[in-house]
């Protein structure tokens, strides 16, 4: 038989709610979890990073969370910009690195393409208002389309359509792009919606609360390589 591949996705930290223990919590959205075994692969959560995970793990996912700390990417904290957990921050930044040095493949999610962009030498706009008027945030329709994108490289092909129509529970939004990644998704104003790079695709909507399994049948194919 053969064997699943594992996919690491790297677990978000979450202070103690309604517990007698104060110790964080380390976890995942279900949704993620299960998307990643219907594509046919193992999951397994990552609390802090080891270069050993490279060897157990096929591939990676970096799932949505908190704001990445603007100090990452040489910038003064504004008022705008939401809370942040800079143990978590840190450990994406040194995984991000190692798993594009050994070339494994990753997905990224929502903050995941915050946290590629920034490791791999990009910027964020630490709130969209700074970026557009349009606010991206739909938090009322976490389960909807709610506006349209255009789709460009992997994405376009993936889809097989130039555009996708996709949820929207972001506020801040990709400003300097990273070299080593190019952009494959706008919005209709023109915000950075996704990117792509060796081994890499991340985008800015939740595909797993949409129930959409192309992402991840496509890292699941990238880890086979196919």
């Amino acid at each position: 038989m053969m064997k699943k591949p594992v996919i690491g996705i790297l677990a978000c930290f979450q202070a103690p709610m309604n517990s007698v223990f104060a110790f964080d919590r380390i976890f995942t959205n279900s949704a993620y979890a299960a998307l990643v075994e219907k594509s046919g692969c193992l999951c397994s959560i990552i609390p802090s990073w080891d270069d050993e995970w490279l060897r157990i793990c096929d591939g990676f996912l970096f799932q949505g969370g908190d704001d990445i700390d603007p100090s990452f990417y040489g910038e003064q904290r504004l008022e705008c910009c939401g809370p942040s957990k800079l143990d978590m921050d840190r450990r994406d930044m040194e995984a991000i690195r190692a798993i594009c040095k050994a070339g494994k493949p990753m997905l990224g999610i929502c903050r995941g393409l915050q946290a590629v962009n920034v490791a791999l030498g990009g910027s964020l706009y630490q709130d969209q208002g700074l970026a557009t008027q349009t606010r991206h945030d739909r938090m009322d329709k976490p389960y909807e389309g709610v506006h349209k994108v255009s789709l460009s490289g992997r994405l376009a092909s993936l889809y097989g359509k130039q555009g996708l129509e996709v949820n929207s529970l972001h506020h801040q939004i990709a400003k300097r792009i990273s070299p080593v990644l190019e952009v494959s998704a706008l919005s209709e104003d023109m915000q950075v919606e996704a990117l792509e790079g060796k081994g890499i695709i991340a985008v800015q909507w939740h595909p797993e609360a949409l129930g959409d399994m192309t992402l991840f049948n496509d890292l699941a194919r990238r880890v086979r390589g196919e």
